[in-house]
């Protein structure tokens, strides 16, 4: 799989994938489709590595369907997140690098991002920032998160001029 996707995207975007992006397709996919299969949803489209228009980032996978309850079509964005590996680091935001040896995170083809520890600088909102993907890790199930989510999107429009704010809960 990971010799289509690399001549696939050299095909859409005129380059070829870090060793490292390679490296997670191998691991995360498979893992993604047996979740899936495990699950019932092995007859879903998959979107892998999906372009966003107007902008050079991409969606790790988009899962394509009908809705189990409303028989509507839907979608639904995933971003895979991995352990941090030996030495891999990061600064965090107004902090000293931080050390991610087996922490769960977030990473893209420059590298990780993002942790339940801190977020990164790279990827920090600043006053340039037009868009945000905010994530809410919950290790003890998706009871409340219903209300954090809008308390999160109540504080971005209080204090970010947000608009547009919607919220998902992914299980």
């Amino acid at each position: 799989m990971t010799g289509k996707l690399t001549d696939q995207m050299f095909h859409q975007v005129g380059q070829f994938p870090s060793e490292g992006e390679k490296r997670s397709w191998q691991t995360s996919l498979p893992a993604l489709a047996q979740d899936l299969i495990d699950v019932g949803l092995g007859d879903l489209d998959v979107l892998v590595e999906y372009q966003l228009p107007f902008s050079s980032k991409r969606i790790d996978a988009v899962l394509c369907g009908t809705h189990p309850k409303s028989g509507k079509p839907s979608l639904v964005v995933v971003e895979l997140k991995r352990a941090g590996r030996a030495g891999e680091t990061y600064k965090g935001i107004g902090k000293y690098d931080l050390n991610l040896e087996s922490l769960p995170l977030f990473a893209d083809a420059q590298g990780p991002h993002g942790s339940p520890t801190s977020d990164s600088e790279r990827t920090m909102v600043t006053a340039q920032t037009t868009s945000v993907l905010a994530v809410i890790i919950s290790f003890g199930g998706p009871e409340g998160l219903d209300r954090w989510a809008q308390r999160m999107a109540e504080l971005f429009e209080k204090y970010a001029s947000a608009r547009e704010c919607r919220t998902e809960i992914v299980v």
